[in-house]
């Protein structure tokens, strides 16, 4: 089954909200489901995020989105 917000463009607010789910910690499973999204979007909508300084947070060792 495709994610619900697959092929959608990311909202402002749904950056925010990726940010801040992040600087709380949660868990991918969890981010997912909240979002609607697959997790390579998620993965890669991190990287976007980090690339234009909007996170701080260090990619995963290996991580193909970097």
């Amino acid at each position: 089954m495709m994610p619900r917000r697959a092929y959608r463009r990311w909202r402002i607010d749904e950056d925010d909200a990726l940010i801040n789910f992040l600087r709380r910690g949660r868990e991918m499973d969890r981010i997912l489901i909240c979002f609607g999204r697959s997790e390579g979007s998620i993965r890669s909508r991190i990287m976007h995020l980090y690339k234009k300084g909007a996170i701080q947070i260090e990619p995963a060792e290996g991580d193909e989105y970097v």
